[in-house]
């Protein structure tokens, strides 16, 4: 990463702004998966493991965004990135309500483009913030505090303001899924001219030109993926990814049809995204030494779910899917942290890979979590999220221990 030029106060803050808003958008697509999971497998009629490949597409191509992010890095400026996918956002989400999709063919190709813009904001908002705020770590804290805002208040949002369409007959159509995407492809097309307009207005204040020296080589990937070190962060994080997927996308139809919790289903992904933002912020607050403390958290979060599965009370259910959440939540950035500690020389590449193994867990568990609520139910479904936790944990043991505090 370049060092920052001197630039006009209000243009960093205008870039911050955006960033943010960049977050927000992000979760809010995140958000709109899960919300409209069931929606859209009834809407196409999917079966066995077509249930988990809107997740699963979008996942694929954020991940791959991801690794040609990190060959882009030192060869382009960062918010020339965001740009261009932010510009095959906005036009992938809104031709989903435009072209009234009724193809669930046509429905993944959609995503899978939304997939790109994704993974441009996820993998660059956070090396945007250090380079604005170098060694402020508040302002990354808020920035991912707003990821968990915006997923807890995104689906009181799309029920507020995106209303069904009746049919011919005056019944309702499923879900107001398609006008949800759209809406937040108009978010990415406001957020597309916020960028042009601040490189227009700042241009090289805001961010130096890309540097030989900055540029990623597959010799350097090599030393990465050899570190003996990283290793059981890498299977921890690829099967805290397969859990972590679940819990986004799985829980409204956990606590409606595996619990007969409907009235508790608006609340559903909101518990999970609330209990995600508190965790976090508590974790930022305490400082508790990293690898010791997603240890200690990771079997609860296992425990947990298990529990949550057990019971009968749909109630109970949602609340022990928070407290399970709430214990993995801090796991990420800890297991963040703890990998760029290793080689601190090629931490973007560190980072950038877990990253990648943690989102590829995201994308192979969605199909068969769809798959398993097929044969067995969502209960039974569940039960493999709970098992990937616990292995992810058995993986994380092999960490090793240090005084690191959050």
């Amino acid at each position: 990463m370049g060092e920052l030029k001197r630039s006009p106060r209000a243009g960093i803050i205008f870039y911050t702004v955006c960033i943010c808003f960049g977050m927000w958008v992000l979760a809010g697509v995140h958000s709109a998966i899960g919300t409209f999971q069931s929606d859209m497998i009834d809407s196409f009629s999917l079966v066995e493991s077509q249930k988990g490949l809107p997740s699963s597409m979008l996942s694929c191509f954020t991940i791959l965004t991801f690794v040609a992010v990190m060959f882009l890095a030192g060869r382009a400026r960062k918010i020339s990135i965001l740009i261009t996918g932010l510009a095959l956002g906005f036009v992938s989400l809104c031709l989903i309500q435009l072209l009234n999709v009724h193809s669930f063919t046509l429905l993944l190709v959609l995503l899978s483009a939304a997939g790109i813009a994704c993974g441009a904001i996820d993998s660059l908002s956070s090396a945007v913030i250090s380079e604005l705020y170098p060694g402020k770590s508040g302002i990354m804290c808020v920035l991912h505090a707003l990821y968990g805002l915006s997923g807890f208040s995104m689906p009181f949002l799309f029920k507020l303001f995106i209303k069904p369409k009746p049919w011919a007959n005056g019944s309702y159509e499923v879900g107001t899924w398609r006008a949800a995407f759209a809406s937040l492809g108009a978010c990415m097309l406001a957020l597309f001219v916020m960028l042009i307009v601040l490189k227009r207005l700042y241009g090289e204040g805001i961010e130096e030109k890309p540097k030989k020296s900055e540029r990623v080589r597959a010799a350097m990937v090599k030393q990465v993926l050899s570190e003996k070190r990283l290793w059981p962060l890498y299977l921890s994080s690829v099967l805290g990814g397969m859990y972590m997927n679940t819990m986004l996308v799985w829980t409204p139809r956990f606590i409606s049809i595996g619990h007969g919790g409907e009235k508790y289903l608006s609340w559903a992904l909101p518990c999970v995204y609330l209990s995600i933002t508190l965790s976090r912020l508590t974790m930022s607050w305490i400082k508790p030494p990293l690898a010791r403390t997603l240890k200690g958290m990771m079997p609860f979060a296992a425990l947990l779910l298990a529990v949550a599965i057990l019971v009968k009370s749909p109630l109970a259910a949602l609340i022990f899917t928070f407290l399970s959440v709430f214990c993995y939540a801090p796991v990420i950035p800890f297991q963040v942290t703890l990998a760029g500690e290793v080689l601190l020389e090629r931490r973007f590449i560190v980072t950038v890979s877990l990253m990648f193994v943690m989102m590829l867990g995201q994308t192979v568990i969605a199909p068969v979590i769809g798959l398993a609520e097929s044969r067995w139910g969502i209960n039974a479904a569940l039960y493999l999220a709970a098992a990937a936790m616990a292995l992810s944990w058995i993986a994380a043991l092999f960490i090793k221990n240090d005084d690191h505090k959050a």
